[in-house]
């Protein structure tokens, strides 16, 4: 199951930004892995709470078939898993850092969007969807 988020707007979708200058994309880019770190250590309590066979990775741009999403969590919801539940790849969510960048604009927004889209991708690892993470403000 492939849960991508692109309700969640990102940067093509609504209305046009406009372009984020050279000097801005850079200073983002070179501090969003450590973003990513602090964000991972400060998560609301209990998110990481029954996280099985899940790992997260940082790529620069989404596949081509979505274009404008931030963030996608790839795997089988632990509300889908059959028992026992072994030798398999793990679950994957993944960052899309130049849709993130280019979403945010700054350090401050793109640190709260990178939350936003870790905690809607753990609640798809969790058998959360779309409709109920808007309902509890994550959408």
């Amino acid at each position: 199951m492939t849960c991508g988020h692109p309700d969640h707007a990102g940067p093509g979708e609504h209305e046009p930004l406009e372009p984020i200058d050279d000097a801005t994309f850079e200073a983002l880019y070179a501090i969003f892995d450590d973003l990513v770190d602090e964000v991972m250590v400060e998560l609301p309590e209990g998110v990481l709470d029954y996280m099985d066979n899940v790992v997260l990775f940082a790529e620069d741009e989404p596949p081509p078939e979505e274009p404008d999403i931030l963030g996608v969590y790839d795997g089988i919801p632990l509300t889908e898993r059959g028992d026992p539940w072994a030798f398999v790849p793990p679950d994957v969510i993944f960052l899309y850092r130049i849709n993130l960048i280019e979403f945010s604009r700054t350090a401050e927004r793109l640190r709260e969007e990178i939350l936003t889209t870790i905690v809607h991708e753990i609640a798809h690892h969790h058998g959360i969807d779309d409709q109920r993470l808007h309902e509890l403000g994550w959408g």
